[in-house]
């Protein structure tokens, strides 16, 4: 009786931490789609789910709710504002209950605080619109694999990439999910925490209900910004391995073809199929994403540069000092394993395009030219799919340790200048 209550034991927690046994692994997955719809659902994120050829559908309450957390948006960016304006104002301070309170370093963090919100804001706005134009209808994979389960001819991946994307799958999302209930719940504890630490809580009446009213609409400017942002970013990073996987069994079938002693037109077919099935759905990603990925690199970038400078040449207490350039670096960590790899999607497609070019002389020329095995080899060397970022800087895997080395010694001369100062 104890031996099967420790493998259930066991079993529970292998299920929480995303690797659950392979007989229970269909009616986790579906649980686990419902949650993170329901969880985007309930952040605003999405106006129609996973549904999104459905265009004519939208939540029930979805417009009002969306539109009242915009204006506590707006209404928190003009508060912060107001507050750098006119800082010394004590009136000012008052009613808009200064978050800081301590003159010397108040000013610094509020235009901190401020920045972020702008950036954030902007991004979550963007992101709604990508959904309202329809530039993210590969989010319909997710209803796909809850109905069909992971299919690998409705997911276009061989078995054996099947089988890989099912595990990462399960493993991301299940953990994924889980941080991001866990940031719902710290989020306002560590809002609330910080203001018991103002001295004027206690002190001053209407400064604590003024303070009070204040904290409703940062916790809901974390929840539906920041917290939004991370259900977002979540899913990109889910369905980047379902690309990945679709990559690797374009390059696996392109090496059956060529260690084949004789080219089978059958193969090749399917080969031609779901080659272009796959370049239309990358163009068209890349297409209505760029925007996302110039956004990434060089706003978000530039902020995160911005939090680390300020934190060291601001006059600030060293625990904030350390937590800010903490921030900004793990900012400048992500965009750099975003970079990282990208980079291998790029030689992933240079892998295809070497083994296409030792296939074409061993194919049927008439085939060949039916298929239009040229206009793939053509799109593999990027004129079509335009594969830049933003379209100003042509991703390569060696970005990663050029960008983190580029921006350390920057951090490292400023921080020697401050010193010397």
């Amino acid at each position: 009786m104890h031996r099967l209550s420790s493998k259930l034991t066991i079993k529970r927690l292998k299920s929480v931490v995303g690797l659950p046994d392979d007989a229970d692994a269909a009616q986790h997955v579906n649980q686990l789609i419902d949650t993170m719809e329901t969880t985007a659902r309930g952040l605003l994120v999405t106006k129609r789910g996973y549904e999104q050829y459905m265009r004519d559908f939208c939540y029930e309450g979805y417009a009002w709710k969306n539109n009242l957390v915009r204006c506590v948006i707006v209404v928190t960016i003009i508060r912060l504002a107001v507050l750098l304006v006119y800082y010394d104002n004590e009136l000012v301070s008052l009613v808009l209950a200064d978050p800081i309170g301590e003159k010397s370093v108040g000013f610094i963090l509020i235009a901190f605080a401020e920045l972020i919100l702008c950036t954030l804001s902007l991004l979550r706005e963007y992101a709604l619109y990508l959904e309202e134009s329809g530039a993210i209808m590969q989010l319909q994979i997710l209803k796909t694999i809850q109905r069909n389960g992971f299919n690998p001819n409705l997911l276009y991946l061989s078995p054996t990439e099947n089988l890989k994307f099912q595990r990462i799958f399960i493993f991301i999302a299940t953990n994924w999910t889980n941080f991001i209930r866990l940031s719902k719940l710290i989020a306002p504890i560590v809002l609330i925490t910080l203001k018991m630490q103002h001295p004027k809580v206690f002190q001053d009446k209407l400064f604590a209900q003024m303070t009070i009213l204040w904290t409703v609409s940062e916790i809901i400017v974390a929840r539906f910004v920041v917290t939004g942002l991370l259900n977002t970013g979540g899913h990109l990073i889910i369905l980047f391995p379902w690309y990945v996987g679709r990559i690797s069994t374009l390059i696996g079938m392109c090496k059956d073809l060529l260690q084949s002693p004789r080219i089978r037109t059958k193969e090749l077919i399917e080969f031609n199929r779901m080659a272009i099935h796959f370049l239309n759905d990358f163009t068209t990603n890349v297409t209505s994403l760029k925007l996302i990925f110039f956004y990434l690199f060089v706003i978000i970038s530039f902020c995160a540069d911005s939090i680390i400078f300020l934190a060291i040449a601001a006059p600030l207490p060293d625990e904030m000092k350390y937590l800010l350039m903490s921030i900004g670096l793990i900012g400048l960590t992500i965009i750099g394993i975003v970079s990282y790899s990208a980079g291998g999607i790029v030689d992933m497609f240079n892998q295809i395009h070497g083994l296409l070019i030792q296939i074409m002389p061993r194919s049927n020329s008439r085939l060949e030219s039916k298929l239009k095995v040229d206009e793939i080899i053509c799109r593999l060397q990027w004129p079509d799919t335009a594969p830049k970022i933003g379209d100003f800087c042509i991703v390569v895997r060696e970005l990663f340790v050029y960008y983190i080395l580029e921006n350390a010694s920057t951090i490292m001369l400023l921080k020697c200048n401050v010193r010397t100062q």
